[in-house]
């Protein structure tokens, strides 16, 4: 807030942080005192619609009755013979007027003009315009270039990942300032520090037991512990790095009001400065070293999990691991089933086709195309358990009896009826050693290259759907969609408008889940002992080096992006739409469930009840013959309560 003032040489402020660690407060007051007490043009924008007007409505409204100033907003512009200067995004005053938009809406993209620009969750989407216009971040950037000097820019959000977060390459730029505090114990003896804002004191810290509060790996003598009695977590504490004496949660407040910032690095821009911070630091009341610990335990055993962790705890921008999974490890994460066989802990199965054109024939003289050459569809079905755990079951490759034939061009013949041929012959059935019996719960079809084949095909099949895979999808606020995908405006995948509301086409962010696996081939190996950590991938034995070869086909780009690295790629493919699948399945699952049940006449908050139990009992059904047996159980055919 200092930095923000007309008395500060700082122009440009970058804060990459944790969620809920008050940077809205902090935004509200920078933006109140130059409403009030400095009245400019000032901008506010967030990351979608959505958000700058619960902002407008239910933050920025309360600062103004707070803090005593309603009288000076005066609606000055005439539009259609009413006062328009008062709305939920536009506010003017004497002096100066506040508007409060969206990052990638119209407004933000046109010429502006304003002193003072606040720029909230700006990792909320695509780093550049799909408009070609650049980054849209300098884009807003350039709305305040006519106040020169005077002006005043303060960007802050917590990160996504390296490649992709706005925050973290601004953030970079700056000075990277990190609060330090000091212990209570041997702090305590030395004198007060004093300093300039942004002046490096590395030479008192360690003299006077100043230190940055860490997340660092347990096996280093100093940053946050975990206190242990019969294997469960009592408390957190933690480490000092100079005395490794225990700090308590409780004693950060006065360390916290004692600390202060240094700047870790020489900014690319004298007039630019940057902070990063932690939830470490959360004051005392909000989230504590124990609940911190707690949820940093159960990230470690998730790559999603620890994906969120990373930055909304932490505060930091997660790294991917590794371009390319190594392709030896991948093809040792082989087990000891054989393929079509569904292994315990599998809930349910999904599958994925693949349509492959091929290549096309000689026009003339002897057809010598190899098997990988001809027009295929390819399948896999993927089993799915608890904690994002899958099991390859089954890979398939279907062609056309006839090489001479339609191939892949007629829904009713060639490859498409020899795969419908293989399912009515029980194909699609597959036993677990118990004998229950298991069936893709949905099948999604690739339409990208022959969309009414696969539209028509799939009208034969029951809960099969064609979808279309897309590099990226951003939420669309003219459909009312929101991301999905933490801190972004992405989404992992939707219904895309067809017009055929009975055979919805699901596009798929492909990019999105590529990464997601990647993470997961790359780091989670098979453990000696059973069960195998949340997220490990299985395969069966018999699986040839080539499918491996397929599934890591693909090499991911600082960007984020894919681009491949071998021809054949169709098994990633098919792991891709079947991560998809299971995605759809569930969601739409959920959703049918919550709308059943407020139509019994359910409060919603009953209804989330019914969606959880009812979703949870039936994966236990299909996954114990019979059902489970409990007694009372509403599932069984025998016990209906």
């Amino acid at each position: 807030m200092d930095a923000m003032s007309p008395f500060s040489p700082i122009r440009h402020g970058v804060l990459m942080k944790p969620r809920k660690m008050g940077a809205t407060a902090i935004a509200e007051n920078i933006a109140a005192y130059w409403v009030d007490a400095n009245p400019t043009a000032l901008e506010y924008t967030t990351a979608t619609d959505e958000l700058a007007q619960d902002w407008s409505t239910k933050r920025w409204e309360h600062v103004v009755d707070s803090l005593g100033f309603r009288h000076k907003l005066v609606a000055q512009t005439i539009a259609k013979s009413r006062r328009t200067g008062d709305t939920v995004f536009k506010k003017e005053y004497m002096g100066g007027y506040f508007d409060i938009i969206s990052h990638f809406s119209m407004a933000a993209r046109r010429a502006g003009d304003y002193r003072v620009q606040i720029n909230d969750e700006i990792d909320g989407g695509a780093p550049t315009l799909s408009s070609g216009e650049g980054r849209w971040l300098e884009v807003l950037h350039g709305h305040v270039t006519s106040w020169g000097e005077r002006a005043k820019i303060f960007d802050f959000s917590s990160p996504t990942t390296t490649e992709l977060s706005e925050i973290n390459r601004e953030c970079n730029l700056g000075d990277y300032r990190k609060y330090l505090v000091p212990c209570p114990h041997c702090a305590a003896r030395a004198p007060t520090l004093i300093s300039l804002p942004g002046q490096p004191t590395s030479e008192y810290t360690k003299e006077s037991g100043y230190q940055e509060l860490v997340d660092i790996d347990d096996s280093a003598a100093y940053g946050i512990k975990g206190v242990f009695t019969a294997g469960d977590l009592v408390r957190a504490v933690y480490v000092c790095q100079y005395c490794s004496a225990e700090i308590h949660n409780h004693q950060k407040k006065d360390m916290l009001s004692r600390g202060h910032w240094e700047a870790t690095k020489k900014s690319s821009d004298p007039s630019m400065a940057s902070w990063q911070i932690g939830a470490l630091y959360a004051p005392v009341g909000m989230i504590s070293w124990t609940a911190y610990f707690r949820e940093r335990q159960a990230a470690m055993n998730d790559p999603e999990l620890m994906r969120t962790f990373q930055n909304i705890r932490r505060g930091l921008p997660f790294a991917e691991t590794g371009a390319r999974p190594d392709l030896r490890k991948v093809i040792a994460l082989r087990g000891s089933y054989a393929q079509k066989e569904v292994q315990p802990g599998v809930l349910l199965l999904t599958a994925f086709v693949d349509v492959q054109r091929g290549r096309d024939p000689p026009k003339d003289g002897k057809d010598e195309r190899r098997p990988d050459e001809l027009p295929r569809l390819e399948m896999e079905v993927l089993g799915h358990g608890r904690g994002y755990r899958t099991w390859s079951i089954d890979y398939q490759v279907f062609h056309d009896p006839d090489p001479g034939g339609p191939g892949i061009n007629d829904p009713f013949a060639g490859a498409w009826e020899a795969m419908d041929t293989w399912a009515r012959n029980g194909g699609l059935a597959y036993k677990r050693a118990d004998g229950a019996t298991f069936y893709p719960v949905i099948l999604l079809i690739d339409s990208g290259f022959r969309p009414e084949t696969v539209s028509a095909f799939c009208g034969r099949w029951k809960s099969t759907y064609p979808s279309k895979g897309m590099p990226t999808i951003v939420a669309d606020p003219d459909r009312r969609e929101r991301g999905d995908i933490p801190g972004t405006a992405y989404k992992r995948w939707r219904v895309g408008s067809t017009g055929d509301v009975t055979q919805p086409l699901y596009e798929i962010n492909t990019q999105w889940y590529k990464a997601r696996l990647y993470n997961k081939l790359g780091t989670i190996m098979r453990q000696p002992t059973t069960p195998q950590p949340s997220g490990f991938q299985d395969f069966p034995r018999d699986y040839l080096d080539e499918y491996f070869a397929q599934l890591t086909a693909e090499e991911q780009l600082t960007d984020g992006s894919f681009k491949a690295v071998r021809t054949r790629n169709e098994a990633l493919d098919c792991r891709v739409g079947n991560m998809a699948a299971e995605d759809i399945y569930r969601m739409g699952r959920v959703e049918a469930e919550r709308k059943r049940a407020i139509a019994r006449g359910a409060t919603q908050r009953q209804a989330e009840e019914v969606v959880n139990s009812t979703y949870i009992f039936d994966l236990v059904e299909r996954a114990i013959p019979g059902g489970c047996r409990l007694p009372g159980c509403r599932i069984c055919s025998s016990q209906k309560t």
